[in-house]
């Protein structure tokens, strides 16, 4: 299980983003965090049988960076890659009628390297399955990671095989993996809220 929280003091466009993105992935619960320390979150992470979280960062008012963070021996530690957003599209703006949720993650084959390891994290940490575009498989709705024009990237929720997007979509300023070896990849590094 994976559990969505935001930072302290969310805006209402955060904490409808976070809702909106719990329920479209599987086998999360949404927290609404309140005053809680990271520490208290890590607690109610066990509580819950969570193994993971993702928090959602505030920046000038909307959403600014995501934290993925992992259960270990009681503490979250941070997992790469810190994302950076520029911004985040609510479902209901793109006018999307009712709830799906992502049964993978996709990608174009022919796409950066880099987009390609962005996919691969988000497809471990959200325990989906890979595919790789064109894909003539049984899947119908999957979190697209895709070249953005102006930006690093896009990842949107999309009805496969048309590609229509349906949100929600965060768009990527940039990534940082950090400056982590192979092995301090692996430990990941210790992140303090």
């Amino acid at each position: 299980m994976i559990l969505f929280t935001t930072c302290r003091r969310p805006t209402q466009r955060i904490r409808s983003f976070v809702s909106e993105l719990s329920h479209s992935i599987p086998k999360c619960i949404r927290l609404n965090r309140g005053k809680l320390s990271l520490e208290g979150v890590a607690e109610r992470c066990f509580e819950l049988k969570c193994d993971k979280a993702l928090v959602l960062q505030r920046w000038m008012g909307g959403p600014g960076k995501i934290q993925l963070l992992e259960l270990r021996d009681s503490d979250l530690t941070e997992i790469p890659p810190l994302i950076y957003l520029a911004e985040a599209t609510l479902r209901r703006e793109y006018g999307t009628v009712g709830r799906f949720q992502a049964e993978a993650i996709a990608v174009q084959s022919e796409t950066n390297p880099e987009l390609i390891r962005l996919a691969k994290n988000l497809s471990n940490f959200f325990e989906l399955p890979l595919l790789t575009l064109p894909h003539g498989g049984s899947y119908r709705v999957a979190l697209h990671v895709q070249q953005h024009s102006k930006w690093n990237a896009k990842v949107v929720l999309a009805s496969l095989p048309s590609m229509r997007e349906i949100g929600p979509s965060l768009t990527i300023k940039h990534v940082r993996w950090g400056n982590l070896g192979d092995e301090d990849n692996e430990r990941g590094i210790r992140c303090y809220d």
